[in-house]
């Protein structure tokens, strides 16, 4: 008899509800409210260091603004210099590096210099080479991502690199944090500042290529953990000086090599909008730099705004943009999205909670942007508009799917002092106030909930004008506006067997749920519709839906595609009900999940064997080498779920996942991203 194959979408429940990172919706409980976590309510604090590396509940950074971000594998937070306060005395530049533990609500002070004076510059040390000895100056608006080992990158910004330029200005060097070994590591770039880019050939790599130094550039991470970088301000390849860019870079996390994919090698270009809504190979953005950025769960970046130059329609002129535009890495071309490609860009806000097309942000920089963990609702918060003295503390949600805004919080007018509340206690009411000079990609715990730190802006009244702040604010998007999705997903099954597949679903609600299509795909690219589902309308009972495929022997892909009454829809992620790879043997099997993984964490289950065993699990690379191995034990219904790689340590290639028990083999190929 042929074994039947199941791979679950696991929910695990303990004070609220925790979504696996495999999970196609999250439920949209009550929430959509500010929280006042840490920090002061006035503005220009200085901070409380402590002790270098011990966490406790008085430390905390000073106010400040243009600080770089990184979320650890852990779900911890780390930010690093920008402008602001140290532990005395007035403004000054800022190279120290905090950790913030959402478990505990402290900080702790992990590297850098706690005072105003001392040397701010930069430590190079030999390139390529960690070393204790090794520092990184004073940053302002860099890039930053996290690489697939765990390792804080960021890359140009205002800043100070050797100690013979005593002015801060525009660098483009590449730095490497380990917080395992708490060393930095000089990559790539020039150790001076204000230099001149290095193009080389429009698509192709090199190793003396190098982007000019700039600050404030947009930025993406790929599948494959490179760099994507998008113009900023700063210098061409023949500038004399900073001037707004629109060059699109990639740099190779594994070669360590640039390559100029598009836009060009001069400044202060306008835009090619083209057509809105159609990609082409001659569309471009303008220069521009402070813009908003994410990226989706197709992989399709996206960037918002910004200032710098619109159409060519618009004339020579620079401003505050709210057009949106799109980008395919796998076409290498733009799309002009919505919004306008003049830089006096006008904002609609419609009504509140309500989504529509007309609805618009309008022209804004230095906001924050968070993507939920379904990828598919863009978050966007604060920034500055026309003109630069207008502080925004409006929050909206990007539907991607069906190309709205919807304006969530916050208000339509600017310069709005915030509502603090009680600290750690959320309320609708709650509003961290008018701020600009943000990090871009803010911080996200593992719950899913959004953090924003200081900035410039507006406290409460009492504290007088705008300033810097170091108030940390933590949002939970769940609830948002009541219910912000349609559907509250709780399960996703999918079963594979003889030459059927059985996939499964249940709802906790419904609003405005007309039915569901579920799609097929060979290439993970392109889908197909396979069978629609009736809905259930508007309803808070637990439902349930089953649908049954022919799958002829072949490995899928399968995603849900859920249709309001009003033509609108929204996308599970893309799920799969592969063929496993087991030994042969009805007496149980080894199932490994996602697959493909996109290098969050993995989830191992054994089914089908006796109570209570005692089994070996090990991971093999391509090379036969063991990268991950642990003894388990199944419950008394035969079954076990163990969570590997949670570190996402692992590289992407192709992994072998193996079970032993009672001398038998159970086995399953995996797939990491």
């Amino acid at each position: 008899m042929k074994k039947e194959r199941h791979v679950h979408v696991e929910l695990r429940f303990f004070s609220l509800v925790i979504f696996s990172a495999i999970s196609c919706n999250y439920a949209w409980a009550q929430g959509g409210e500010w929280t006042w976590m840490t920090g002061d309510s006035a503005i220009n604090k200085n901070g409380v260091y402590g002790t270098m590396g011990t966490e406790a509940v008085g430390n905390k950074p000073g106010s400040r603004d243009g600080h770089l971000v990184w979320t650890d594998n852990s779900g911890n937070l780390w930010m690093f210099g920008g402008d602001g306060y140290a532990n005395s005395g007035t403004w000054t530049s800022l190279n120290d590096l905090w950790k913030y533990n959402a478990a505990t609500n402290n900080w702790t002070w992990i590297k850098g210099d706690s005072t105003r004076v001392g040397t701010k510059y930069c430590t190079y040390g030999t390139k390529g080479v960690a070393a204790a000895t090794n520092k990184l100056g004073y940053r302002w608006h860099s890039a930053c991502w996290v690489d697939a080992s765990g390792n804080f990158m960021c890359f140009a910004g205002i800043g100070l690199t050797t100690t013979p330029y005593v002015s801060t200005d525009r660098t483009n060097d590449i730095w490497k944090y380990n917080p395992s070994t708490d060393q930095w590591t000089w990559i790539k770039g020039d150790t001076v500042s204000n230099k001149k880019g290095v193009y080389g050939t429009l698509g192709t790599a090199a190793a003396a290529n190098n982007p000019g130094a700039r600050h404030a550039p947009a930025h993406w991470i790929d599948a494959s953990g490179n760099l994507w970088a998008l113009g900023g301000n700063g210098y061409a390849a023949s500038s004399t000086s900073n001037k707004n860019l629109n060059d699109l870079w990639k740099y190779d996390i594994s070669s360590g090599n640039w390559t100029w994919i598009k836009g060009d090698s001069t400044q202060d270009k306008n835009g090619v909008y083209g057509t809105k809504g159609v990609p082409a190979s001659t569309n471009n953005p303008g220069g521009r730099y402070a813009a908003l950025c994410w990226k989706d769960n197709t992989g399709t970046f996206w960037l918002m705004g910004g200032i710098g130059r619109g159409s060519i329609s618009g004339g020579a002129t620079t401003g505050r943009l709210g057009d949106l535009w799109s980008y395919n890495t796998s076409t290498n071309e733009w799309t002009w999205v919505s919004g306008d490609s003049l830089v006096v860009s006008t904002n609609s806000y419609g009504t509140q909670c309500v989504s529509a097309a007309s609805n618009n942000p309008g022209g804004r920089r230095y906001g924050a942007s968070w993507i939920d963990n379904l990828y598919q609702h863009a978050w966007i918060f604060g920034g500055d508009g026309q003109p630069s003295t207008n502080y925004f503390d409006n929050l909206w949600v990007y539907t991607i799917t069906g190309n709205q805004w919807v304006w969530l919080k916050g208000n339509s007018t600017t310069n709005n002092f915030g509502v603090y509340g009680t600290k750690g206690v959320s309320a609708a009411t709650n509003n961290p106030g008018g701020r600009n000079h943000l990090s871009n990609y803010q911080w996200k715990d593992n719950d899913g909930n959004f953090y924003l730190f200081g900035g410039e802006g507006r406290s409460v009244a009492s504290a007088g004008g705008a300033s810097r702040l170091n108030d940390l604010w933590r949002f939970k998007p769940q609830g948002t506006c009541g219910a912000l999705l349609p559907i509250e997903l709780v399960s996703l099954e999918c079963f594979t067997q003889n030459n059927y597949s059985i996939i499964e679903w249940r709802t906790a609600s419904e609003t405005n749920n007309d039915y569901f299509i579920l799609e097929r795909s060979v290439d993970g690219n392109n889908f197909e519709m396979v069978k629609q589902i009736k809905g259930s309308g508007t309803n808070g009972e637990l439902k349930s839906y089953t649908a049954t495929v022919n799958n002829t022997g072949a490995d899928y892909y399968y995603r849900l595609k859920q249709v309001d009454f009003d033509g609108k829809y929204t996308y599970s992620n893309i799920f799969t009900c592969t063929q496993s790879e087991g030994s042969g043997n009805d007496k149980g099997e080894i199932i490994v999940f996602p697959n493909p993984s996109d290098g969050k964490t993995i989830y191992l289950k054994l089914k089908g064997l006796t109570g209570e065993e005692k089994v070996l699990v090990v991971l093999i690379n391509v090379l036969g080498q063991t990268v991950f191995s642990k003894v388990t034990f199944t419950d008394i219904n035969g079954s076990a779920l163990e969570a590997i790689d949670e570190k996402q340590m692992l590289s992407p290639g192709v992994y072998m996942a193996i079970g032993y028990v009672r001398n038998e083999i159970y086995k399953q190929k995996i797939i990491i991203k």
